[in-house]
């Protein structure tokens, strides 16, 4: 999925991760919908491991 400037989407279900490039703005806003909201990260499974990757593996912005 691309979204470009100006555009609105609905990810009603799944992983949705979100990035910008360097130099660049991200807002994004979120919306709990349903009788109980929590805000408790639950991780991809495919990228469990970079928390337990070595530190000279890691990534930091």
């Amino acid at each position: 999925m691309v979204v470009r400037n100006d555009d609105v989407t609905v990810i009603p279900y799944g992983y949705h991760p979100v990035s910008a490039p360097p130099g660049y703005d991200v807002y994004y806003l979120w919306f709990l919908n349903g009788p109980r909201r929590l805000m408790r990260p639950n991780d991809d499974p495919a990228y469990a491991w970079i928390k337990t990757a070595p530190e000279e593996q890691r990534v930091y912005p």
